[in-house]
């Protein structure tokens, strides 16, 4: 059986950070984790290969990891799903944004999402 997982990693920007695509290839939707630098790559790579990007999974909220957020939001409107603990350093972002706690699960398609909280780097890495 395939697995309905669709994973792409790119890397961008001066600091060759590493952002995701991660979706279900059945409804082809995706979400971007830790949208930065070149979102507009980001959303390019989305479309050519047929994905809707739905929003974003932010893993912590250094700037290099979440420099492209509002640009991301900009063009989709989506949701962010970050941990509750980290959220408070979104600013400006309060209706799109989902705080969550450790061992919750979103589902994107079929693709189940599971958050794991990993505080030490951030309060609210994940």
């Amino acid at each position: 059986m395939d697995s309905p997982l669709y994973l792409k990693q790119m890397e961008v920007g001066p600091m060759q950070n590493f952002v995701y695509l991660i979706g279900d290839q059945k409804s082809r939707e995706a979400l971007v984790v830790d949208p930065a630098w070149d979102v507009k790559a980001v959303l390019g790579a989305a479309d050519e290969e047929g994905f809707q990007v739905k929003g974003a999974l932010i893993t912590h909220t250094h700037f290099d990891h979440v420099n492209g957020l509002e640009e991301l939001l900009n063009q989709t409107d989506g949701t962010v799903y970050i941990h509750k603990n980290e959220a408070q350093y979104l600013k400006g972002m309060k209706g799109n944004i989902k705080k969550l706690e450790g061992g919750e699960k979103i589902k994107i398609g079929e693709v189940e999402i599971n958050f794991l909280h990993t505080p030490g780097h951030t309060p609210g890495s994940q």
